[in-house]
């Protein structure tokens, strides 16, 4: 082998490991930015679950309110059965 073939085939060698450092090298960038998005994406799934959060705590009473409630209702539905009984019983006499 000559001197020229041998710089050729170094000249070669040395481009297509140039070649595949910078595939690496991209692979390795793309690596990066997937991991970097999953981060984010996470992030923003927490983020929307804290958003729904707050607008269910926002648009539903909580338990001690309904409790209040219904104690109410109950007690005004208990007055109107009444009320309903003394005036039948007005109306039968």
């Amino acid at each position: 082998m000559t001197f020229a073939e041998g710089a050729i085939i170094g000249g070669l060698v040395l481009t297509m490991l140039g070649i595949i450092i910078e595939a690496i090298r991209r692979f390795y960038i793309q690596i990066q930015e997937l991991a970097a998005n999953k981060e984010a994406s996470h992030a923003r799934i927490y983020e929307r679950l804290d958003e729904t959060k707050i607008k269910a705590d926002e648009k539903f009473a909580s338990k001690e309110v309904c409790q209040i409630m219904h104690k109410q209702i109950s007690d005004a539905l208990s007055d109107i059965k009444t009320d309903v009984k003394l005036l039948l019983k007005k109306n039968n006499e």
